[in-house]
């Protein structure tokens, strides 16, 4: 790893309101560099170290700009006491969902926060920014955005109808998905620095094509 050099001056550039050549390219492709260098997909998301290497290898062969982050799609699910299925097959890119912790009305009523310590994922995602620590990269967290959480708390078709025709279990489950990212970038926040944790939140459950406008300005948007 000593040998590898990533891509960063352009990102700094722009993360420090300086002038830039151009925009730098993101990425987050975790199975292709799996692939690239011959680690089993499953490893992107279940060994830090693995995958800290096969992104910094395959960014710097590719001279793409960024470095290497954890994270993936269906992050909520597990954090708060549902089941992952990780990649096995050929065919599996990421992790999907398994079980849902939430299923029923009541499910929201017991619904408990999670130890962001010790949840789901977090733990591996901890230990992938102690690598990006040492080896000097930006310190990233990567979730979802709190209607993406809550959809992957439960099926998304069900917060869906929730929205619709039981709006405060919608918003119960919606706020505890904002607590819980308040949680997470606090602790990032505490143990590497609030000036040098990214958080990376993605909102793709919110989008048009799931969710109304109405929908969005009521549930997402606050």
């Amino acid at each position: 790893m000593n040998g590898v050099t990533l891509s960063l001056d352009n990102i700094k550039s722009l993360l420090a309101g300086k002038n830039v050549a151009r925009v730098p390219r993101y990425h987050f492709m975790q199975g292709f560099c799996a692939k690239n260098v011959g680690y089993p997909i499953r490893s992107m998301y279940m060994e830090p170290e693995r995958s800290f290497i096969a992104q910094a290898l395959t960014f710097e062969q590719y001279g793409v700009e960024g470095w290497p982050e954890y994270g993936y799609a269906s992050y909520g699910g597990w954090e708060f006491g549902g089941e992952i299925k990780f990649p096995e097959s050929e065919w599996e890119q990421a992790p999907s969902h398994g079980r849902f912790a939430v299923q029923l009305p009541e499910d929201v009523i017991r619904l408990k926060m999670p130890d962001v310590r010790k949840s789901g994922a977090l733990p591996l995602a901890m230990e992938f920014s102690g690598l990006q620590d040492k080896y000097g990269t930006p310190i990233s967290v990567v979730m979802g955005g709190n209607f993406t959480i809550a959809g992957n708390i439960c099926p998304v078709e069900t917060l869906c109808r929730w929205t619709l025709k039981e709006p405060d279990l919608a918003h119960r489950l919606i706020r505890m998905a904002t607590d819980h990212m308040v949680e997470v970038v606090q602790l990032w926040a505490d143990t590497f620095g609030a000036e040098r944790v990214i958080p990376n939140i993605w909102e793709p459950l919110a989008t048009n094509q799931i969710i109304s406008p109405k929908q969005f300005e009521t549930f997402a948007f606050p």
